[in-house]
């Protein structure tokens, strides 16, 4: 679904690319020339039904294209939704199923809030980290299709967009591993909070009638702290790279449009449709770098 859904854009994008150049000569612009390669093929293709010349055809195609992704998109994030709600109880029921059948020397290695928290939190965690697994796949999928139609349509504009592209993944790794390495501690830290947790429930008389709840309470605090400090790294890591993605790719179409203008004299009506394309799929590189972030 994802896979045809990225196709069915990359084929809307392109549809406007004689409307561009049409425009382009209308204008009288220098850089005009003759027709691209793909704006050919296009024209042929509308020849045969008829079309050519039609902008309103054009355009509804164009339309139809998108409604069309529109529907694939709703259909394969749905169907991820139904993935995950079976995966979560398939989880829960046979880790449950495994911990009933454990034997007592098995149990008795761990405490009990690292059962509760294996069940409840940590598995709802990796529904997030499968979710994320799967937006993954599709950022790589639509990455593919944007540089595929970003080389077709002008291949210079293409492996800038790859160049760059691999440039920005390189530099996110320390990142990834800092994230990686706060959200192991966060398992681990959350585990413990449920077994304080489980203590104070399971003791409360006795620890009311003793006066001794204000020990415990120093130790739940700390370890409240201690999450919500791992958890502000990781948010923070998270926030920095949902930030950056808009700048950069701004910052790297203005340079390579600049570069293309200047040196290489690009004709206007494909390096608008490219800077869409790479718009697109730089904006697909650095969400399968946040995908990625989130799934660790």
């Amino acid at each position: 679904l994802t896979v045809v859904a990225g196709l069915f854009e990359g084929i809307g994008i392109l549809m406007f690319l004689p409307l561009l150049e049409s425009l382009d000569t209308d204008m009288g612009s220098g850089n005009s020339g003759d027709p691209s390669v793909v704006s050919s093929y296009i024209n042929e293709a509308l020849l045969k039904f008829n079309l050519e010349g039609s902008i309103l055809a054009v355009l509804a195609i164009i339309a139809v294209a998108f409604f069309v992704k529109g529907t694939l998109t709703f259909l394969a994030l749905a169907y991820g939704a139904y993935l995950r709600g079976n995966l979560l109880k398939l989880l829960k029921m046979k880790l449950f199923s495994r911990l009933s059948e454990a034997d007592y020397g098995y149990f008795s290695k761990r405490d009990t809030g690292y059962y509760v928290n294996l069940i409840n939190e940590q598995v709802n965690l990796s529904m997030i980290s499968f979710f994320c697994m799967c937006l993954l796949g599709g950022s790589f999928i639509n990455t593919f299709v944007y540089l595929l139609f970003a080389f077709i349509v002008a291949w210079k504009f293409g492996l800038m967009a790859l160049t760059s592209g691999i440039v920005l993944l390189f530099l996110f790794r320390t990142l990834n591993s800092y994230v990686r390495e706060r959200s192991r501690k966060l398992a681990k830290e959350n585990g413990h909070l449920a077994k304080l947790l489980i203590q104070t429930l399971q003791a409360f008389k006795y620890l009311v009638a003793t006066n001794q709840t204000s020990k415990l309470q120093t130790k739940v605090n700390k370890s409240i702290g201690a999450l919500a400090g791992l958890q502000i790294n990781v948010g923070v890591a998270n926030s920095l790279t949902t930030s950056v993605r808009e700048p950069i790719a701004v910052i790297l179409i203005i340079s390579i449009m600049s570069f293309q203008l200047i040196a290489l004299n690009q004709s206007l009506a494909p390096m608008l449709v490219s800077i869409v394309l790479f718009y697109r799929g730089l904006n697909s590189i650095l969400m399968t770098q946040t995908n990625w972030q989130k799934m660790l």
